[in-house]
């Protein structure tokens, strides 16, 4: 089965961008065996086929994609690690789709 993705957006150079790191590596450690969490350093050339993608404007952003490709949630700007979890939570579980 596919799992859902997270693609977390962000420069080093960024303020609002320091504390993400500390979060995605606790959500890594606790959702890491059923979610992917990508880090994507907007600066690096490598990066630009995501960045227009997902249309990232500013940073940091944070886009959750369920299992089957859909974009589910996007968080933009800081935020908490309980409003990534949430968003984390719901392409992690088995993708039912609305009930």
């Amino acid at each position: 089965a596919s799992k859902g993705k997270v693609y977390a957006f962000y420069a080093k150079w960024a303020d609002q961008c320091k504390n993400i790191g500390d979060i995605l590596t606790q959500l890594a450690s606790v959702y890491g065996s059923s979610v992917e969490i990508t880090r994507v350093d907007i600066e690096d050339s490598t990066s630009d086929a995501l960045v227009d993608k997902y249309n990232v404007g500013p940073i940091p952003t944070v886009v959750f994609v369920a299992p089957d490709g859909q974009v589910a949630s996007t968080i933009i700007g800081e935020s908490t690690y309980n409003n990534y979890e949430a968003a984390i939570r719901a392409i992690s579980q088995p993708y039912r789709g609305v009930h």
